[in-house]
This record gives C-alpha cells, structure tokens and sequence, in this order.
C-alpha cells in the first residue's frame, strides 16, 4: 500500500513539474506538494467513505444522473418552441427513410 501512495505523490510531483513548465531545481518544492495533495485526497476519500452509508446509492455508469433532462417526460426545446432530438438519439427524417 506504501508503494501505491509513492507512485501516485511520483505521478502528480511529475505533473505539477509539467505544469510549472518543467524547471530545474524545484523537485523538492513539487514532492511535497504532490505529498500534502494526495494526503488530502486520501483524507477526503476516507471522509466520503464513512458518509456512505448515509447518502444515496451511486447510480451505474451509463445512466443518467437523477434529475437530468434525461429524466424528464417533456421533450427538449429550442428557442421558439422547436423540439430537439433526445441526447443520443438520430433525429426522425420527416420523408420517413
């Protein structure tokens, strides 16, 4: 487990070095940021797990999020009141083909 923590300070220290424009000399400076970042995402992960169980189930991938206009019975519009196609879906050709 100490080793995925290592890998994962390396990968965002690598990261932030990219993002700073790659300089020299501040491999210290961009460690310990990378270090207080994962800590605080390991912390609001641990955070977010003792929650869990009271907040609402996770939907499955591919579906919508609840109250979505995926959701809604009502068509979309466009202004003017023209219906526009669901997301996803090939608009119907008026000639029928």
């Amino acid at each position: 487990m100490h080793s995925d923590r290592d890998a994962r300070i390396r990968q965002r220290a690598y990261e932030i070095w990219e993002a700073e424009g790659r300089p020299h000399g501040k491999e210290h400076e961009h460690w310990r940021r990378a270090e207080q970042e994962v800590a605080h995402r390991e912390a609001a992960a641990a955070a977010a797990g003792s929650t869990a169980a009271t907040t609402a189930p996770r939907r499955s991938r591919g579906q919508p999020p609840s109250g979505s206009a995926g959701d809604s019975a009502a068509p979309r519009t466009a202004p003017g009141g023209t219906a526009l196609p669901r997301r996803g879906r090939r608009p119907i050709s008026k000639s029928g083909a």
